[in-house]
Protein backbone atom coordinates (compact mmCIF):
# COMPACT_ATOMS: atom_id res chain seq x y z
CA UNK A 1 0.00 0.00 0.00
CA UNK A 2 1.12 3.42 -0.82
CA UNK A 3 1.98 5.72 1.87
CA UNK A 4 -0.13 8.87 2.13
CA UNK A 5 1.76 12.03 1.61
CA UNK A 6 1.31 14.59 4.28
CA UNK A 7 -1.05 17.37 3.46
CA UNK A 8 1.57 19.98 4.17
CA UNK A 9 4.96 19.18 2.82
CA UNK A 10 8.10 21.21 3.21
CA UNK A 11 7.95 22.87 -0.18
CA UNK A 12 4.45 24.11 0.40
CA UNK A 13 5.31 25.44 3.86
CA UNK A 14 8.39 27.22 2.52
CA UNK A 15 6.35 28.83 -0.26
CA UNK A 16 3.66 29.87 2.22
CA UNK A 17 6.28 31.37 4.56
CA UNK A 18 7.89 33.30 1.70
CA UNK A 19 4.47 34.62 0.71
CA UNK A 20 3.75 35.79 4.29
CA UNK A 21 7.16 37.53 4.47
CA UNK A 22 6.56 39.20 1.11
CA UNK A 23 3.14 40.41 2.25
CA UNK A 24 4.64 41.73 5.52
CA UNK A 25 7.36 43.55 3.57
CA UNK A 26 4.78 45.18 1.27
CA UNK A 27 2.69 46.32 4.27
CA UNK A 28 5.81 47.70 5.95
CA UNK A 29 6.75 49.71 2.82
CA UNK A 30 3.21 51.09 2.48
CA UNK A 31 3.29 52.16 6.12
CA UNK A 32 6.76 53.73 5.64
CA UNK A 33 5.67 55.87 2.69
CA UNK A 34 2.34 56.99 4.14
CA UNK A 35 3.37 57.74 7.73
CA UNK A 36 3.46 61.40 8.77
CA UNK A 37 6.97 62.72 8.95
CA UNK A 38 8.35 65.46 11.10
CA UNK A 39 9.27 68.56 9.09
CA UNK A 40 12.90 68.72 8.25
CA UNK A 41 14.87 71.62 9.49
CA UNK A 42 15.42 74.19 6.74
CA UNK A 43 18.11 76.03 8.62
CA UNK A 44 21.24 76.00 6.59
CA UNK A 45 24.50 76.75 8.15
CA UNK A 46 26.13 79.83 6.80
CA UNK A 47 29.74 79.50 5.84
CA UNK A 48 32.03 81.46 8.06
CA UNK A 49 33.43 84.36 6.06
CA UNK A 50 37.17 84.36 5.74
CA UNK A 51 37.62 88.12 5.36
CA UNK A 52 35.46 90.23 7.68
CA UNK A 53 34.96 93.84 6.58
CA UNK A 54 34.00 96.38 9.20
CA UNK A 55 31.72 99.15 7.92
CA UNK A 56 31.72 102.65 9.40
CA UNK A 57 28.81 103.37 11.72
CA UNK A 58 25.63 104.38 9.94
CA UNK A 59 24.95 108.09 9.79
CA UNK A 60 21.79 108.95 11.68
CA UNK A 61 19.95 111.96 10.33
CA UNK A 62 17.68 113.83 12.69
CA UNK A 63 13.99 113.51 11.86
CA UNK A 64 12.48 116.32 9.82
CA UNK A 65 10.00 118.22 11.95
CA UNK A 66 6.45 117.78 10.67
CA UNK A 67 4.59 120.99 9.97
CA UNK A 68 1.10 120.64 11.37
CA UNK A 69 -1.67 121.37 8.87
CA UNK A 70 -3.00 124.89 8.94
CA UNK A 71 -5.81 125.15 11.43
CA UNK A 72 -8.96 126.40 9.79
CA UNK A 73 -11.01 128.85 11.80
CA UNK A 74 -14.71 128.45 12.44
CA UNK A 75 -15.45 131.37 10.09
CA UNK A 76 -13.37 129.80 7.30
CA UNK A 77 -15.17 126.50 7.85
CA UNK A 78 -18.56 128.22 7.51
CA UNK A 79 -17.43 129.97 4.31
CA UNK A 80 -16.01 126.74 2.87
CA UNK A 81 -19.21 124.78 3.60
CA UNK A 82 -21.41 127.54 2.16
CA UNK A 83 -19.27 127.73 -1.00
CA UNK A 84 -19.33 123.95 -1.50
CA UNK A 85 -23.10 123.62 -0.96
CA UNK A 86 -23.89 126.69 -3.07
CA UNK A 87 -21.74 125.47 -5.99
CA UNK A 88 -23.28 122.02 -6.06
CA UNK A 89 -26.86 123.36 -5.97
CA UNK A 90 -26.23 126.30 -8.29
CA UNK A 91 -24.46 124.15 -10.86
CA UNK A 92 -26.89 121.20 -10.76
CA UNK A 93 -30.14 121.55 -12.66
CA UNK A 94 -32.35 119.99 -15.30
CA UNK A 95 -34.98 121.28 -17.70
CA UNK A 96 -37.55 119.20 -15.83
CA UNK A 97 -37.25 120.99 -12.48
CA UNK A 98 -38.13 124.55 -13.55
CA UNK A 99 -35.13 126.23 -11.84
CA UNK A 100 -35.83 124.57 -8.50
CA UNK A 101 -32.09 124.67 -7.76
CA UNK A 102 -32.09 128.50 -7.82
CA UNK A 103 -35.24 128.69 -5.70
CA UNK A 104 -33.67 126.46 -3.04
CA UNK A 105 -30.68 128.82 -2.75
CA UNK A 106 -32.84 131.78 -1.74
CA UNK A 107 -32.02 131.59 2.02
CA UNK A 108 -28.25 131.60 1.31
CA UNK A 109 -27.94 134.60 -1.05
CA UNK A 110 -28.19 138.37 -0.83
CA UNK A 111 -31.11 140.33 -2.24
CA UNK A 112 -28.87 141.47 -5.15
CA UNK A 113 -28.21 137.89 -6.26
CA UNK A 114 -31.83 136.90 -5.57
CA UNK A 115 -33.05 139.53 -8.05
CA UNK A 116 -30.63 138.16 -10.69
CA UNK A 117 -31.96 134.66 -10.12
CA UNK A 118 -35.56 135.89 -10.46
CA UNK A 119 -34.73 137.52 -13.81
CA UNK A 120 -33.17 134.25 -14.99
CA UNK A 121 -36.22 132.25 -13.92
CA UNK A 122 -38.82 134.58 -15.51
CA UNK A 123 -36.80 135.28 -18.66
CA UNK A 124 -36.20 131.68 -19.71
CA UNK A 125 -38.24 129.81 -22.24
CA UNK A 126 -39.04 126.16 -21.61
CA UNK A 127 -36.92 123.72 -23.54
CA UNK A 128 -38.35 120.82 -25.53
CA UNK A 129 -35.10 118.82 -25.27
CA UNK A 130 -34.05 117.41 -21.90
CA UNK A 131 -30.85 118.84 -20.48
CA UNK A 132 -29.41 118.11 -17.06
CA UNK A 133 -26.20 118.98 -15.26
CA UNK A 134 -24.85 117.50 -12.04
CA UNK A 135 -22.09 119.47 -10.30
CA UNK A 136 -19.70 118.30 -7.60
CA UNK A 137 -17.39 120.69 -5.74
CA UNK A 138 -13.86 119.28 -5.72
CA UNK A 139 -11.81 122.03 -4.09
CA UNK A 140 -12.65 125.24 -2.23
CA UNK A 141 -10.04 127.98 -1.99
CA UNK A 142 -10.60 131.16 0.02
CA UNK A 143 -8.66 133.77 -1.98
CA UNK A 144 -9.37 136.73 0.31
CA UNK A 145 -11.06 137.18 3.65
CA UNK A 146 -11.91 140.16 5.82
CA UNK A 147 -14.36 140.57 8.67
CA UNK A 148 -17.29 141.19 6.30
CA UNK A 149 -16.24 140.01 2.81
CA UNK A 150 -14.76 136.88 1.29
CA UNK A 151 -13.71 135.82 -2.18
CA UNK A 152 -13.78 132.10 -2.88
CA UNK A 153 -12.87 129.99 -5.91
CA UNK A 154 -14.48 126.58 -6.17
CA UNK A 155 -13.16 123.96 -8.61
CA UNK A 156 -16.05 121.77 -9.74
CA UNK A 157 -16.72 118.74 -11.89
CA UNK A 158 -19.79 119.04 -14.11
CA UNK A 159 -21.52 116.10 -15.82
CA UNK A 160 -23.93 117.26 -18.54
CA UNK A 161 -26.54 115.11 -20.25
CA UNK A 162 -28.53 116.26 -23.27
CA UNK A 163 -31.46 114.09 -24.38
CA UNK A 164 -30.22 110.53 -24.98
CA UNK A 165 -26.63 111.48 -25.75
CA UNK A 166 -23.63 110.31 -23.78
CA UNK A 167 -22.79 112.39 -20.69
CA UNK A 168 -20.02 114.99 -21.05
CA UNK A 169 -17.69 115.61 -18.10
CA UNK A 170 -16.10 119.04 -17.77
CA UNK A 171 -14.26 120.98 -15.08
CA UNK A 172 -14.84 124.63 -14.27
CA UNK A 173 -14.16 127.19 -11.57
CA UNK A 174 -16.85 129.23 -9.88
CA UNK A 175 -15.80 132.59 -8.44
CA UNK A 176 -17.94 133.53 -5.45
CA UNK A 177 -18.15 136.73 -3.47
CA UNK A 178 -19.63 136.46 0.00
CA UNK A 179 -20.70 139.08 2.48
CA UNK A 180 -21.37 138.82 6.18
CA UNK A 181 -24.66 140.33 7.32
CA UNK A 182 -25.06 140.13 11.06
CA UNK A 183 -23.71 136.75 12.21
CA UNK A 184 -24.35 134.99 8.87
CA UNK A 185 -22.51 134.72 5.56
CA UNK A 186 -24.38 135.04 2.25
CA UNK A 187 -23.35 134.60 -1.39
CA UNK A 188 -23.43 137.98 -3.15
CA UNK A 189 -22.20 137.00 -6.63
CA UNK A 190 -21.37 133.87 -8.60
CA UNK A 191 -19.55 133.68 -11.93
CA UNK A 192 -18.31 130.62 -13.81
CA UNK A 193 -14.71 130.81 -15.07
CA UNK A 194 -13.09 128.41 -17.54
CA UNK A 195 -16.47 126.97 -18.46
CA UNK A 196 -16.57 125.44 -21.95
Amino acid sequence: MEQDQPKYNRKRLAAFGALVLLLALILFLIWWWTRPTAPRSTVQQQPVPQNVVTLPPEQVTPPVPQVPPKQITEGEQVITNLARNFTERYGSFSTDNNYQNLKELSPFITSKLRSQFEKTITGSAGSQVFRGVTTKALNVLITSLTESRASVTVTAQRVETVADQQAIVTYAKLALTMVKQGPYWYVDSAEWKDRP
